[in-house]
């Protein structure tokens, strides 16, 4: 197992409560989780990661914060 496998599974109930700070949506914050541990995954494939714990809550974080972007602009779009 990764290191990202492992630190994502140790931290997955923390990574959905810190997430619920910007979404409301189960449904949202399932999909960021799995696309979290994807981009992590992906990224520790390429080189090593060093802190990956705050890695996967950066990742987390911008998700999040990208998601409630393009939310609002299909709200303001209409």
């Amino acid at each position: 197992m990764s290191i990202i496998s492992k630190i994502f599974m140790e931290n997955s109930v923390f990574l959905k409560k810190f997430l619920t700070r910007f979404m409301s949506s189960e449904q949202d914050i399932e999909d960021i989780i799995q696309e979290v541990y994807i981009k992590a995954h992906r990224a520790e494939l390429k080189k090593e990661i060093e802190q990956p714990k705050a890695f996967l809550f950066r990742i987390a974080k911008n998700l999040a914060l990208d998601e409630l972007n393009k939310k609002s602009r299909l709200v303001t779009s209409y």
